[in-house]
């Protein structure tokens, strides 16, 4: 279903255009790579193993339970508000 595939993509999505802004304002290349994606700030504080799966249970498990019990909309908004709260929380050390 297109829902359901919304929401695995909504994670890697937000990222992607998070990041995009952000070097914009901070006046570099949209497309310049750099360490800041979810992804990186999960690697540095936890480790591979532990990063791996966080980030399959935050995409993986919104996509299962709404595909058991329907109401999307619930498991997308749950997920913007983990992945805010996730890099709110892991750029606080971050300098730019």
């Amino acid at each position: 279903f297109a829902d359901q595939i919304f929401l695995a993509m909504q994670i890697p999505g937000l990222d992607l255009l998070r990041l995009a802004i952000q070097r914009i304002f901070n006046n570099r290349h949209p497309f310049y790579p750099d360490k800041n994606h979810i992804h990186h700030l999960l690697l540095k504080k936890y480790g591979h193993k532990k990063t791996l799966i966080l980030l399959s249970l935050v995409i993986l498990v919104p996509n299962y339970l709404s595909f058991l019990h329907g109401h999307t909309i619930y498991y997308i908004i749950l997920s913007l508000l983990f992945y805010f709260f996730v890099i709110i929380k892991l750029q606080k050390n971050i300098k730019y």
